[in-house]
């Protein structure tokens, strides 16, 4: 039995031992198998009662020693390794201990030591290997990682860092779809899938980079195992982005194209159609659209160049040509043909390619010959317009002419008017002057009532013959201004006292309001203001035959060199129609014929009062009602005198 038990030990393949705990704290070895004796020269039996201390020196027995005390006093299993030097040979073991048991008592250790020497060395000659490939890896001009296949890296180099932004540590805790936009995440699984079954896969596909933006990369991966695979990815954002502008523009280029109504193509020097927008006047059906086909066949259906084949003169002289040519069944089509010369050549001598662009100019040409008749028959309008120019003409020099006298005539119609007017005066003056001077005799009731007649007639003509001077003066443009120093409180206050004096006889309410703030002396001219007035005045208290009659001066506004008053002159007579509003304005006009005959008057003093106002630079604005009454309003803007003169 015994027997068995060594042969059992001894055949197994690592070092095997017990030893137990010396009073003096060394360890003795109690059981030994071939494996454990052979490294010292000894065989089982001659192993058997031998201590640290006899068989290691004195350090390294020290050293053993202190683990087999924690083995025991802790009652835990301790593994460690270390290098032994047995006949000169240096060699490496891996050590267990564990505490032997038996019952509930520790009665020794039990160990249990591999030669592992040869591992160590082939772990130097793969760390020596792996270190190669590490500087191999992070000196790569591209990113490579080794992952497993459910998309954890298991490996990175510097490169994949810089190229996801993400550090070696957060890329080794992450998965390759953790990258990869949603959207393309089934894209990523399925370049998975095609790596295991063809052991390697390419695919270009986006990721998400540390900072948020959305990038691409092309992967290129390897099966290293059924576990892993070696991945070699490059960041090709800016050729991507190039590649979708180019894409971006040929569609724009093509939508461009697809838009123009004329057929457009683009054909090599052999004729063959490379690209072609199949519009225009050779509108080919879809069946019938292929390219790299002779385009005369493809278009015209010949069976050899076209007999106006601008592509041949093209090629023949290296510049564009254009022609219009009628095709047989009577289109007109205007053809353009533009070299696009090899570049390689650098001397614009070869033609790579050439654009036709043809146009369907039928309507064109029909509008030509259309407009080549109407320019005849304009022509002979434009004989006969030159006829009638010269007719008209000649009239045109009669109208002047007639034009000249007619002015000449207005002119000495206002001469006239004029010196009428102050000859008529003159006469006048005396017999109204005389007649004062006679009310002022003897004479009985009989007599003063006939001279009162005559001088109330005597001033009505007074006042026609001021208007219709007055009227000339405005139509010859020779009313003037002159502005002195007035007072126009006492001015206002004068002329409406003498308005309504004269006015007595009706039973009428008069009201003057002067506002107190405005100035003593104002610039203007005294004797055009107080006509205005007098007219609107005497209009007011004509019209007027119950009720009332009010005049305002009120101040608008003040500066240091300024004054704004408006002025309004308010009654209580028949009104005026609405319709007549904007008439009562123009020369010789009134209401009504009929007011004539019973208010008297010319129709000529709104009219000048106007016109004055306009050369003032005001205007009368005038509020009525018919029946009720009505308002003449007008602002003036007076320079205030100087106030450090006055």
């Amino acid at each position: 039995m015994l027997n068995q038990y060594e042969a059992m030990i001894n055949a197994y393949d690592d070092a095997l031992f017990i030893v137990d705990e010396t009073q003096e704290g060394d360890y003795r070895f109690q059981v030994a198998n071939l494996k454990a004796a052979e490294p010292f020269g000894l065989t089982p039996s001659q192993m058997i009662g031998k201590s640290l201390s006899e068989l290691f020196d004195e350090k390294l027995a020290v050293k053993l020693q202190k683990r087999y005390r924690h083995c025991l006093k802790e009652n835990v299993s301790v593994e460690y390794e270390e290098a032994f030097e047995f006949s000169n040979t240096k060699s490496v073991w891996k050590t267990r201990l564990s505490p032997l048991i038996s019952g509930h008592q520790t009665i020794g250790i039990l160990g249990i030591s591999k030669n592992i020497t040869l591992v160590k060395q082939m772990q130097g000659i793969l760390r020596e290997k792996e270190d190669k490939y590490q500087v191999y890896l992070e000196n790569a001009p591209y990113g490579v990682f080794v992952a497993d296949y459910t998309g954890h890296y298991l490996e990175v180099n510097q490169q994949a860092c810089q190229i996801t932004g993400y550090s070696k540590e957060a890329l080794l805790g992450m998965k390759i779809t953790n990258l990869i936009p949603q959207e393309y995440k089934q894209k990523g699984l399925e370049h998975f899938q095609q790596l295991k079954q063809n052991a390697k896969a390419c695919s270009d596909i986006p990721f998400i980079h540390r900072d948020g933006s959305q990038r691409w990369w092309t992967v290129n991966a390897v099966k290293l195992n059924e576990e892993t695979f070696l991945g070699f990815v490059n960041d090709i954002t800016s050729a991507v982005e190039a590649r979708q502008k180019i894409a971006e523009s040929e569609r724009l280029f093509q939508a461009m194209l697809n838009a123009i109504p004329d057929m457009v193509s683009v054909q090599d020097p052999q004729m063959n159609i490379l690209y072609s927008n199949w519009n225009g006047f050779a509108a080919v059906e879809p069946s019938k659209r292929r390219l790299n086909t002779k385009c005369y066949r493809t278009y015209r259906g010949y069976d050899d160049l076209c007999p106006d084949c601008q592509a041949k003169n093209v090629m023949r002289t290296k510049r564009k040509h254009q022609a219009q040519v009628q095709l047989p069944d009577g289109t007109w089509v205007e053809i353009r043909v533009i070299p696009i010369f090899d570049q390689a050549d650098g001397q614009n001598k070869t033609v790579k390619y050439f654009l036709e662009w043809v146009r369907d100019i039928t309507d064109f040409k029909d509008k030509e010959t259309h407009l080549q008749l109407q320019k005849e028959e304009l022509i002979a309008s434009n004989e006969e317009l030159e006829s009638l120019y010269e007719e008209l003409k000649a009239l045109n020099e009669e109208l002047i002419d007639s034009e000249e006298k007619a002015n000449k005539f207005s002119q000495a119609k206002s001469e006239f008017l004029a010196n009428m007017s102050h000859e008529l005066r003159t006469p006048l003056n005396g017999i109204l002057g005389f007649s004062k001077l006679l009310q002022k005799t003897e004479i009985d009731e009989t007599q003063a009532d006939y001279l009162n007649c005559v001088i109330y007639s005597g001033e009505l003509l007074l006042n026609i013959i001021n208007d219709i001077l007055d009227f000339s003066k405005i139509e010859a443009g020779k009313l003037i201004l002159e502005e002195t120093e007035t007072d126009i409180k006492a001015m206002v206050q004068k002329t409406f006292q003498m308005s309504t004096c004269k006015a007595n006889q009706k039973p009428l309410t008069y009201q003057l309001f002067i506002d107190e703030n405005i100035p003593d002396t104002l610039q203007t001219d005294p004797l055009r203001l107080n006509q205005v007035l007098v007219n609107l005045l005497g209009n007011a208290v004509k019209f007027t035959e119950k009720g009332s009659v009010t005049l305002k001066a009120h101040l608008l506004n003040l500066t240091n060199t300024h004054a704004t008053i408006r002025f309004s002159i308010q009654d209580t007579g028949i009104g005026i129609p609405e319709d007549q509003t904007e008439h009562i304005f123009e020369m010789f006009t009134q209401v009504d014929s009929s007011s004539t005959r019973v208010y008297g008057g010319t129709g000529l003093g709104l009219p000048i009062s106007a016109k004055i106002l306009e050369k003032m630079g005001s205007k009368i604005h005038l509020s009525t009602a018919l029946g009720k009454g009505s308002t003449f309003s007008f602002v003036c803007d007076f320079t205030r005198m100087n106030l450090e003169r006055k």
